[in-house]
């Protein structure tokens, strides 16, 4: 994220306007972002990844994990772990979180990571009767607003 430059350049005395059209975007954007710039869903991700580390930290070789939670109830739903980020590991962590819940017409928001776009996830997905949702182009916050 480009905020917390423009941020550290106005303080240098570069005029902020000046440095978000050089970056390419708004200055509303920017003081918006400064405004709040960690959203409660931004926090809430921050302390389900500090505890998964936590519960791993003295297994280095952990790998890759998925974690899929539901923001309503606070609790994670589906995790599966690998140690190479593959479509395998987030078909597993769905259908993890499908064999716990009944989810059926749930809406599963992702990035757009390859191995949520592949054959093997979608065919899972769709087998489960899930919806499927993908953020924008470098935009993390978007998965906020599925939840």
């Amino acid at each position: 994220m480009m905020y917390p430059l423009v941020q550290e350049l106005a303080v240098d005395g570069i005029p902020v306007t000046l440095s978000c059209r050089v970056l390419g975007f708004s200055k509303q954007a920017f003081y918006k972002w400064q405004a709040n710039p960690v959203t409660d869903r931004e926090w809430a991700d921050a302390h389900l990844i500090n505890t998964a580390m936590d519960i791993h930290a003295d297994d280095p070789a952990f790998g890759y994990r998925f974690i899929a939670d539901e923001l309503a109830e606070r609790r994670i739903v589906g995790y599966s772990m690998v140690h190479r980020m593959t479509a395998a590991l987030a078909v597993s962590a769905l259908s993890n979180a499908v064999a716990l819940r009944d989810p059926d017409g749930t809406t599963v928001h992702s990035d757009r990571g390859s191995q949520f776009r592949s054959t093997a996830f979608v065919t899972a997905r769709k087998h489960h009767r899930l919806v499927g949702s993908m953020g924008r182009v470098s935009a993390c916050g978007d998965k906020g607003g599925a939840y």
